[in-house]
């Protein structure tokens, strides 16, 4: 599967390596490592107008959220097949006023995630060849002929081969004609410039979630907090195997042109949401309420949780205060249980209108008239 993602990829790369060589008259080996930035140019650009989609639908999304939680704390204390069906006819027409389009923010990584496994495919086949380095004969990878392969290996940057890296055998160093210690002085600045890059685009992601972050989703929240851990692993993974890893210098390469574009690319497109679509003061107010909200019910549970310590000590010697422990625990069990039995209503809610709409549907098909919904008899 991942041999099919190849082929464009590696045509790509082809193409960049004929055009630099033929039409610029540039030598084989400057001609590799320069087609390496063709890709990620010709990739990028390629993807380009699809993270412009990602980043609207996402920003649309956003602007929507104050009107689509109004919307569901309308709906959500009376969930029933009827009230859910009005509610997602309503949920529809916001985002119809919206323009929001929901496939707009699956299409992009339905492109790059492709697209990134065939690059990486075939710049560490080309790298580190299944017939070892020092074959004469190489099988060809996607579009790449086995003489493209063997030329890509002979090339070098700086005196460096691109397939060398640090931690390389010293037999397979000596038939690159390089040593480990000429490898890592070389890759070392690359490397620290693509952690440098890595943590900006990071920073950068953070502070663009931290105005968009949904408060009230708690899968948003740990995925904001993974990426806030990520701002400091993923440089230092990029460093330890840039230096300490069997990583060639040809991705090292790739790393430092990919991720300083990614960074470039991701402000002006960010710079571009943020003119086309300001945040609109109902969001800004939105936040700042769900904020304070959710912060005072921070205060108020960790005040509750103490106070139960509290009479829970009190209560072996005190009548009124075991009796006020167990009233606050029964307060709070019955908040679970009418919150699970809310959960349990939704659904049944859900699967009702489900089997409503699949029993029109066949109604449908067999040329009868599907049934008015209770909220069409009443209009």
């Amino acid at each position: 599967m991942l041999e099919l993602f190849m082929y464009p990829v590696s045509a790509v790369m082809k193409a960049w390596h004929i055009l630099l060589t033929s039409g610029l008259g540039i030598n084989d080996s400057t001609a590799w490592a320069l087609s390496l930035f063709g890709l990620v140019v010709t990739v990028r650009a390629i993807i380009a107008p699809f993270s412009w989609m990602q980043l609207k639908a996402g920003r649309i999304t956003v602007l929507m959220r104050p009107k689509l939680r109004k919307l569901e704390k309308e709906y959500e204390k009376n969930p029933n097949a009827d009230t859910l069906e009005h509610y997602q006819q309503r949920q529809k027409e916001i985002r119809e006023e919206y323009g929001y389009n929901m496939s707009a923010g699956c299409v992009p990584a339905l492109i790059q995630i492709p697209t990134f496994l065939g690059l990486y495919q075939v710049l560490l086949r080309m790298a580190r060849p299944a017939e070892g380095l020092d074959s004469q004969v190489h099988a060809p990878i996607g579009m790449l002929s086995g003489g493209d392969v063997t030329s890509f290996l002979q090339s070098r940057i700086a005196d460096i081969p691109l397939p060398a890296y640090s931690k390389l055998g010293d037999a397979e160093l000596a038939h690159l004609g390089t040593t480990a210690q000429a490898v890592h002085d070389f890759t070392l600045p690359f490397v620290l410039a693509a952690c440098v890059f890595t943590f900006l685009n990071m920073v950068m992601s953070v502070i663009r979630n931290g105005y968009s972050l949904d408060r009230d989703s708690k899968l948003a929240i740990r995925l904001n907090r993974f990426l806030l851990a990520m701002i400091l692993l993923a440089p230092w993974a990029i460093y330890n195997g840039g230096v300490n890893g069997p990583i060639p210098v040809a991705i090292v390469l790739y790393w430092v042109a990919n991720n300083l574009w990614t960074l470039i690319q991701n402000a002006i497109l960010y710079t571009g949401i943020r003119l086309k679509y300001p945040y609109d003061e109902d969001y800004l107010e939105f936040q700042r309420e769900r904020k304070a909200a959710i912060k005072q019910a921070k205060v108020e549970s960790k005040q509750e949780d103490k106070l139960l310590k509290q009479l829970k000590r009190k209560a072996r010697r005190d009548e009124a205060a075991k009796e006020e422990y167990e009233e606050l625990l029964a307060k709070r069990k019955q908040a679970q249980e009418d919150a699970k039995a809310l959960r349990k209503q939704k659904s049944t809610a859900m699967r009702e209108l489900s089997a409503r709409r699949r029993e029109e549907k066949a109604k449908e098909k067999a040329g009868e008239d599907p049934q008015p919904s209770q909220d069409e008899e009443e209009a």
